[in-house]
């Protein structure tokens, strides 16, 4: 860039799960909950979009930036959530201050009087290991595609074949339930 600083940083993260994850597409049947899960368009894999990201963290900003729901002038500000103004519960919404570290960072709505975007933006969260049930029990699976978005190219098993951590119990097939493949154990993840 001509020598000059580039005016933004990308972070990337890796998270696992401790508790199962749902991402429902919305939507309710005859008075119950009945998400489909959110998946990616291309492959039909499971993805966490970037806009649920960010309402997490702006929530878990605004709780410990004490901006979840706070009093000024009389008025109750929220700037987690949508920032909604409700004037029969004295609400204002989103605050959208200059110095609000969350209304700064993710962007705020305060209908005609104005909006601002965010410096913050985030992207879909994609899996790169998703947890399959099988006989051995619980495992792990995933693809060269997979790896490789992350900068790890392995070489590809051949047709039919699994490679198998070590810790899972198999002889030389690994049965799915619904698929037999063929294993090979104790394989390891060495980046080529």
């Amino acid at each position: 860039m001509n020598g000059k600083q580039q005016p933004y940083e990308i972070l990337q993260y890796f998270a696992l799960a401790v508790d199962p994850v749902h991402v429902g597409t919305g939507g309710y049947r005859l008075g119950r909950v009945d998400l489909s899960i959110v998946r990616e368009p291309g492959t039909n894999v499971p993805k966490i979009p970037g806009t649920t990201l960010s309402g997490a963290c702006r929530t878990y900003a605004a709780m410990v930036k004490h901006r979840y729901r706070w009093l000024n002038n009389g008025k109750i500000y929220v700037c987690a959530g949508l920032g909604k103004a409700d004037e029969k519960k004295n609400i204002e919404g989103h605050c959208g201050r200059s110095d609000c570290p969350v209304c700064v960072t993710f962007g705020f709505s305060r209908g005609p009087g104005g909006s601002f975007q965010g410096l913050a933006q985030f992207s879909d969260a994609r899996l790169v290991f998703l947890p399959v049930n099988s006989l051995a029990g619980p495992v792990w699976v995933t693809c060269p595609q997979a790896l490789a978005d992350w900068g790890v190219t392995v070489t590809e098993p051949s047709d039919g074949e699994v490679r198998v951590g070590g810790g899972i119990r198999v002889g030389s097939r690994l049965n799915l339930g619904w698929l037999m493949l063929d294993a090979v154990p104790n394989w390891q993840l060495k980046p080529e």
